[in-house]
């Protein structure tokens, strides 16, 4: 096929304007991909910021001679993932939304204040049908393939 000048030059125009609208596009999705991607800074590593709720609250395993916090009190409890907020570096599970999980948290499910003194913030506890905002951390369990998730702090929200 044989272009005179006028035809070449619209072709190579358009063909331009074709590779200039593809490269905006990709630049574009490219750069929109990695903010959603990255993580906000003040994440610590291995542990995933969540606003979640309480579903349940397992019963404690009680013994006759019982010392420890979660030998007395809830300790352990089923939390829906109402939201994912973020991760740090090396959580590599993915939470799923409204999917529930079950999460134990250090301090206990009972108001902190009197329980443990020491801590900086005491934590108000928490109920069934409570919300809260938490960073959960995972740790990898020996010889197992589930990973176990601990929360130490959160925010409760109304």
């Amino acid at each position: 096929m044989i272009f005179t000048p006028k035809q070449a030059f619209r072709t190579r125009k358009t063909a331009l304007l074709f590779l200039l609208t593809i490269l905006t596009v990709f630049f574009y999705t490219q750069n929109s991909a990695a903010q959603m991607i990255a993580p906000p800074s003040n994440i610590e590593p291995n542990h995933c910021r969540i606003v979640g709720k309480i579903v349940e609250i397992l019963p404690v395993k009680t013994t006759k001679n019982a010392t420890r916090p979660c030998e007395k009190y809830p300790c352990q409890a089923r939390v829906q993932v109402l939201q994912v907020l973020g991760t740090g570096v090396g959580f590599n599970t993915p939470l799923s939304i409204n999917k529930n999980m079950t999460v134990k948290f250090a301090f206990t499910l009972q108001p902190t204040q009197k329980l443990f003194p020491e801590l900086n913030q005491a934590l108000p506890g928490l109920a069934t049908g409570d919300k809260f905002q938490a960073d959960i951390q995972q740790l990898e369990t020996m010889g197992k393939q589930a990973s176990s998730f601990t929360i130490f702090t959160y925010k409760k929200q109304e």
